[in-house]
Formats: structure tokens, C-alpha cells, sequence
């Protein structure tokens, strides 16, 4: 992609030693330390907590994630935005669609036997 280097996940073992780490989309802000920078990156519960200096938090994905790190010391008016949003800008491969629908489960709830209310009693068999 940009960097021209594979992504890895920051809480794979390999990623130990790689700093700094970018948290660039998803719910991982919860998940960064002192190595962390955050540009876009935002929380998934109202109990988490940051664990990573303000300073390194260059923009958030919305307005609770915000907040929050103003409540920890941050500063005021943080750029807001899912990067997720930018990604055809980057990644838009030439790929047919197979359905009229698709469904991305997250990956808490993704597998074979998951979401099956959600499809026609054809694509169970």
C-alpha cells in the first residue's frame, strides 16, 4: 500500500520493537501505548481507558473519542474522521460483484455459522 510494506496487526508478536505503531482506523485507540501515534483511530466502550500521551493523538473518528481525550489533557478540536472513508483513494481494485448484497461482519461475529437469518435458505445449503 503506501508504505510498500505488508500492514501487521500491533498485537502480533512480530509487531514488538516496530515503532512507532500507526492507529489509523477501527476502535484499537484502547489498545495504544506510548509508541502509538493516532490519526483517526477511536474507542469501542465508554469504560476504556487511554494509555498512550495526548500528544500523540493527531485526530480521532468522531466527537466521543474526542471528548475523551480532552478529558485526559488532550487539546481542543482534533481533526474527526474515519480514514476508512479515504481508502478507494488508495484501494479500489477491479473485482466483479458475485450478489446484490454484501455483508462485512465484524470479526467478533464472523464464521460460517454467524448471521445465517441474514441469508436465503439457497446460500445455507
Amino acid at each position: 500500500m503506501l508504505a510498500e510494506r505488508p500492514a501487521i496487526n500491533s498485537l502480533h508478536p512480530d509487531a514488538a520493537g516496530l515503532a512507532p505503531i500507526h492507529y489509523v482506523v477501527g476502535s484499537g485507540i484502547r489498545t495504544a501505548t506510548a509508541e502509538a501515534v493516532v490519526w483517526g483511530s477511536g474507542f469501542i466502550g465508554s469504560n476504556d481507558a487511554l494509555r498512550m500521551p495526548v500528544e500523540q493523538i493527531l485526530a480521532v473518528r468522531g466527537p466521543l473519542t474526542a471528548r475523551r481525550v480532552v478529558e485526559a489533557g488532550g487539546a481542543l478540536g482534533l481533526p474527526m474522521g474515519d480514514p476508512a472513508l479515504l481508502l478507494p483513494l488508495f484501494y479500489d481494485p477491479d473485482i466483479a460483484p458475485r450478489y446484490d448484497i454484501g455483508l462485512i461482519q465484524h470479526f467478533r461475529e464472523a464464521g460460517p455459522n454467524r448471521c445465517r437469518a441474514c441469508r436465503p435458505a439457497s446460500a445455507c445449503a
